[in-house]
């Protein structure tokens, strides 16, 4: 059975897929985010009294940016759900695969 891929798509997400991106960038900003504080940190380039402790930054900025994504994911989902309508949806370019439905 061959394969067919396309490289531009025209999409609009669901609430719950909107919220599941979200979330999921948050995490992995938030981690990236204390990441580079502690590099920073560690390597003199930075001197924070507030972010110094290492662990609970590690624990708190995923948290933060899980929330604040998230919020804006479902209070945006209107604006987002509006723009998709006029707009045929989301333009995407990539490699997408027929998804056979």
């Amino acid at each position: 059975m061959e394969v067919k891929t396309y490289s531009y798509c025209e999409v609009q997400l669901n609430l719950f897929s909107l919220f599941k991106i979200s979330v999921f960038a948050g995490v992995f900003g938030g981690l990236a985010w204390a990441l580079l504080l502690c590099f920073l940190s560690l390597g003199g380039l930075m001197h924070s009294i507030r972010f110094d402790n290492y662990l609970m930054n590690f624990i708190t900025f995923p948290i933060m940016a899980v929330l604040i994504s998230g919020s804006c994911s479902l209070l945006g989902y209107p604006l987002y759900a509006w723009y998709c309508r006029q707009n045929r949806g989301m333009k995407l370019r990539g490699i997408f695969h027929n998804p056979g439905n």
